[in-house]
């Protein structure tokens, strides 16, 4: 039984990728990860930051998720 939400992808050209996944890209594994995924790419285009290639979040280190996450309205705020 399938409970999953997401639609089921067409039929594709053999060999083709699937759309909006070229060569090297994976697809989330679970709800989890397209939500993450998801929100992580939200903020992306917002802020007009961008996670390192190739490294998952969850090997990121802390200063490097701080800086990616950080409100930019709290960085641009003038200090007295």
């Amino acid at each position: 039984m399938d409970t999953s939400t997401r639609p089921r992808p067409g039929p594709a050209a053999a060999g083709a990728p699937a759309a909006g996944h070229g060569p090297g890209a994976r697809r989330p594994r679970s709800d989890d990860e397209l939500i993450a995924c998801t929100l992580i790419t939200l903020w992306a285009l917002a802020t007009g930051r961008a996670l390192p290639d190739g490294v998952p979040p969850a090997r990121l280190a802390e200063h490097e998720l701080i800086a990616f996450w950080a409100d930019p309205v709290f960085e641009e705020a003038p200090r007295p």
